[in-house]
């Protein structure tokens, strides 16, 4: 399976401890979908400076393919981030050189040759929806942004559509259930220590998660989300795909950064 993962990218920083991590939502998916065993590539901009450097020498590392990701002169984004007992809140962000991006026309034909295509509500990527051919799976990360006006706009266009939410109680099937009405494929909310919830237009199936010792939270939605898609484009069962996206989960949260 190749997965194309575009849009953001960020360092995250940890101020207080002076700890700086690549990462961002669609480079973390590349990065786990490539850990495990998809082909996968990450398309889009980063800085001329240090911060864009470790991110290109990272990706490399992790044999992540970078052959549209692009150097823009300024800097790389930066998310700010204090750790409070295992858990990350953010701070400040700055999309510096990410503010313009764009997709091109030679970056659509490029994608077109992908099993899959992900992106988050963030991303700056929504014009490609309708863009790409239909064999083409779309992923989406609306993260907690159960109130965007487009999602009714872009619900049609995607196969696989990501939420987080806190609990499975009537508000969060509500919100599956909209988002499945509008036109989306299979719509998941992770739910955080209380395990995942999906609706597939049938019946919601349910998955706990796999347990580990926290040390920092930061990527476990994005690794979820890798996981998910490693057996979803293999066409198995829901159950087994959230139970692989917990399992990817599990693994990123017993270190510190993302990856």
């Amino acid at each position: 399976m190749r997965l194309a993962a575009i849009g953001d990218n960020c360092v995250d920083f940890y101020e207080r401890q002076g700890w700086a991590y690549p990462g961002g939502n669609a480079v973390n998916v590349a990065v786990y979908g490539r850990q495990l065993g998809m082909d996968t590539a990450y398309l889009g901009w980063i800085g001329t400076d240090n911060f864009g450097d470790m991110m290109q020498e990272k990706l490399k590392e992790q044999d992540v393919e970078t052959v549209r990701m692009q150097r823009k002169e300024g800097k790389t984004a930066v998310t700010y981030i204090e750790l409070l007992d295992g858990d990350r809140k953010f701070g400040e962000d700055f999309l510096n050189v990410l503010e313009g991006f764009q997709l091109s026309d030679e970056d659509l034909q490029y994608l077109a040759g992908f099993d899959c295509v992900h992106m988050a509500v963030w991303g700056q990527c929504d014009t490609c929806l309708g863009r790409l051919p239909h064999k083409v799976k779309i992923s989406y990360d609306f993260s907690n942004k159960y109130g965007e006006p487009k999602i009714e706009k872009l619900a049609p266009y995607i196969d696989y559509a990501f939420f987080s939410c806190e609990e499975d109680n009537t508000s969060t099937r509500e919100l599956l259930k909209r988002v499945k009405e509008l036109g989306a494929g299979c719509v998941t909310a992770t739910l955080g220590e209380n395990g995942s919830v999906a609706y597939d237009g049938k019946e919601f199936v349910t998955s706990g998660i796999a347990g580990t010792k926290v040390v920092d939270t930061l990527g476990a939605g994005d690794s979820y989300i890798a996981g998910f898609l490693s057996k979803a484009l293999k066409g198995e069962p829901l159950k087994n795909c959230m139970e692989a996206g917990a399992k990817k989960a599990a693994l990123t949260i017993g270190h510190f950064g993302a990856w």
